[in-house]
C-alpha cells in the first residue's frame, strides 16, 4: 500500500483506548473512533462505492421482505408441518439482510462491533437451523410427493364414487319394494293382499332404516365421533338379549343357537355395553344369516394377561364358509364374499366392517377362520376393567329396574300436545298416532307459529313436540324463545338429524328429550307419556320439598 493509501486508512488518535473485555466491548458498542469509514479506506471511486452500497441495501430490502412473507404464511397456515423451521429460516434470512445493511452503513459510520454481533447471531441461528433440518430430514423425506398425493386424491375420489354407487343401490332396493307395494296396497281390494303389501312396506322400511343407521355408525367411527364409555356391564345379560333377538331368524333358517358363558367370566365387569352388544349382535346375526339347518355356537371366556384381563368371544357356525381370497375383503364396507352371496342372502356388508372398527375402538382384536362349506369362526378379544368390592354382584345376575310410567301422577290424563312439523305427510301421521292414543293435537308448520300459539294460550298444552328444521323459525330458536318466555312445558325434539352431536345440540337449546325420524309410533307415544309423567312428578316433588320446608320453619 502507498503512503497516501496508508494515510487514507489512518484513524488518527482514538478518543480513548478500548479495554479488551466484554465490558469494554459493549461499553463502546457504537463507538466509531477506533475504525475508519470505508469510504476513507482505500481508493474508492464513486461508481465502486455506490455499487456496493446500493447492492447491500437492495439485498437487505429483499431479505427483509422474504421473512415477512414466511411469517405471514406460517401464521395463516398453522396446520402446515415444520412450523419451527419456517421461523428459523425467517430469522436466518433477516439476520443476513441486516449484515448487508450494516455493510452499507459502514461506508459512512464504521460500527464494526455491531457488525460482529450480528454475524455472531447469524452464525448461531444458521447452526440451529442446520441441526433442526438434520433432525427433521427423515420426517420430511417421508412426506408424499405431488404425484403420490394426486394418486391418493384419485383413490379417495374413486372410493367416494364406489361408496355412493353402493349406497344408491342399497337404498333403491328397499325403496323399490316400498313404492311398489304402496301401489299394490292402493289398488288391491281384498284384505289379504292389502295386509301382505302393508307387511312388505313395513319390512322394507325397517331394512332401509337399518342401512341408514349402519351408514351413520360407520361415518361416526371414521370421523372419530363415536363415543366409548366404560361402565358396569353384565355380559350374561347381553348374551341373553342377543340370543333372544336372533331367535326368530334362527328358527326361520332352522338354526340352533347354543350359548355358553364360562364360569371364569365375572358376573359384572367394566366395558361399553352398547358397543359390546352391537358387536355380538352383528357376529351372531351374520352367522345365522349364512347358516341353513345348522348350529351357531357362541362362547364367552376369560383370558388373564399381564396388563389387563380380556374377554374372548368365539362365534362358530356350520354355514357356507369362505375361501382365503374371499376373506381378504371381508371387513371392507359394502363387501360380501361374492356378488352371488349378496343376491342370495341380501345385506350391505356393513355389519362386519362396523364390528371390526368397534372392536378396535375398544382396544380389542378380531380374527376369522373359514373354509368353504365348513363354516366360519370369529374370535374377538376385548380388554375389560374389573369391578372392585362388589360381592353381591358376583353371586347373582345384575337386575336392572324397569320404569313404570303408570306409577307417576298424570300418566293416564288426556294430554294436549303442541306440535311443530312442516311436512304435510308427517303432520297427518303424527295427528293420527297421537289422536289414536287419546291425545289432543295442534300442529303448526313453523317454529314462529308454535311460539305464537303458546303465547296465546300457555295453559292449553301439556307438552311440546318440536321438529328442529322448519321455515321462518327453526326448532332450536323456537325452543329457546319458549324458554325465554317462561315456558316450563316438557319439549321433545323430533328430528331427522341423527349425526353425532345432534342430540346434545337439541338438549342445549332447551329440549328435555330427543327422538329421531323415522320414528316408531308406539315408542313416540310412550316417550311423550314418560316425559310428561316425569315432569309432573318433578313438580310434585318440588312442591313437597317446599311444603316440608315451610312446616319445619314454622314448627
Amino acid at each position: 500500500m502507498s503512503d497516501s493509501s496508508a494515510s487514507c486508512c489512518s484513524i488518527g488518535n482514538p478518543s480513548s483506548d478500548v479495554e479488551n473485555s466484554l465490558a469494554g466491548f459493549f461499553g463502546n458498542l457504537f463507538e466509531t473512533s477506533s475504525y475508519p469509514a470505508r469510504w476513507n479506506c482505500g481508493s474508492w471511486t464513486p461508481i465502486e462505492g455506490w455499487l456496493h452500497i446500493v447492492s447491500d441495501i437492495g439485498i437487505f430490502a429483499a431479505y427483509f421482505a422474504i421473512p415477512l412473507a414466511l411469517v405471514y404464511f406460517v401464521l395463516k397456515r398453522r396446520d402446515r408441518p415444520f412450523f419451527g423451521v419456517f421461523i428459523l429460516f425467517a430469522a436466518f434470512i433477516m439476520l443476513c439482510g441486516t449484515s448487508h445493511l450494516i455493510e452499507a452503513i459502514i461506508f459512512y459510520y464504521p460500527i464494526y462491533r455491531v457488525a460482529g454481533l450480528v454475524k455472531l447471531a447469524t452464525m448461531m441461528v444458521s447452526w440451529a437451523t442446520l441441526i433442526v433440518l438434520i433432525r427433521l430430514m427423515p420426517l420430511a423425506l417421508d412426506l408424499p410427493s405431488i404425484a403420490a398425493m394426486n394418486q391418493q386424491y384419485r383413490t379417495a375420489n374413486e372410493a367416494k364414487g364406489n361408496f355412493l354407487a353402493n349406497m344408491s343401490h342399497e337404498l333403491r332396493t328397499p325403496m323399490t319394494s316400498i313404492l311398489g307395494y304402496s301401489d299394490v296396497f292402493l289398488e288391491a281390494e281384498d284384505t289379504e293382499t292389502r295386509t301382505d303389501a302393508a307387511e312388505s312396506i313395513k319390512r322394507n322400511g325397517e331394512h332401509l332404516l337399518r342401512i341408514l343407521n349402519d351408514i351413520l355408525d360407520l361415518s361416526k367411527i371414521d370421523a372419530g365421533k363415536m363415543s366409548i364409555e366404560s361402565v358396569v356391564t353384565s355380559v350374561r345379560n347381553i348374551v341373553d338379549d342377543v340370543e333372544e333377538l336372533e331367535q326368530a331368524a334362527a328358527e326361520k333358517n332352522r338354526v340352533s343357537i347354543i350359548t355358553l358363558v364360562d364360569h371364569s367370566v365375572p358376573q359384572i365387569l367394566k366395558t361399553d355395553p352398547v358397543r359390546l352388544r352391537q358387536i355380538l349382535h352383528n357376529l351372531v346375526g351374520n352367522a345365522v344369516k349364512f347358516t341353513s339347518e345348522g348350529i351357531v355356537n357362541v362362547r364367552i371366556s376369560h383370558e388373564a394377561t399381564a396388563n389387563q384381563p380380556t374377554l374372548v368371544i368365539r362365534v362358530k357356525d356350520t354355514g357356507i364358509g369362505m375361501s382365503q381370497d374371499q376373506l381378504k375383503n371381508l371387513f371392507q364396507p359394502f363387501t360380501q364374499a361374492d356378488s352371488s352371496t349378496t343376491r342370495k342372502f341380501g345385506g350391505t356388508g356393513l355389519g362386519l366392517a362396523i364390528t371390526k372398527k368397534l372392536v378396535e375402538l375398544l382396544n380389542g382384536t378380531i380374527k376369522v377362520e373359514s373354509q368353504p362349506d365348513c363354516g366360519t369362526t370369529f374370535q374377538v378379544t376385548i380388554p375389560y376393567g374389573i369391578v372392585q368390592n362388589d360381592k353381591k354382584s358376583k353371586s347373582s345376575k345384575t337386575v336392572y329396574p324397569k320404569f313404570d310410567v303408570t306409577s307417576y301422577p298424570g300418566s293416564n290424563e288426556k294430554l294436549h300436545i303442541l306440535v311443530g312439523e312442516d311436512g304435510p305427510d308427517n303432520q297427518r301421521l303424527i295427528r293420527f298416532l297421537l289422536k289414536n292414543a287419546g291425545m289432543g293435537v295442534e300442529i303448526y308448520d313453523s317454529g314462529l307459529a308454535v311460539l305464537e300459539a303458546y303465547n296465546k294460550a300457555p295453559d292449553s298444552y301439556d307438552i311440546v313436540l318440536m321438529d328442529v328444521q322448519m321455515p321462518v323459525m327453526d326448532g332450536y330458536q323456537a325452543t329457546k324463545e319458549l324458554r325465554w318466555a317462561g315456558c316450563a312445558l316438557p319439549i321433545i325434539a323430533l328430528t331427522a338429524h341423527a349425526m353425532a352431536g345432534d342430540r346434545e345440540k337439541c338438549l342445549s337449546s332447551g329440549c328435555d328429550d330427543y327422538m329421531t325420524k323415522p320414528f316408531n309410533g308406539r315408542k313416540m307415544v310412550e316417550l311423550i307419556r314418560n316425559t310428561y309423567a316425569l315432569s309432573v312428578s318433578s313438580q310434585h316433588l318440588r312442591c313437597e320439598i317446599r311444603r316440608q320446608g315451610f312446616i319445619s320453619a314454622n314448627s
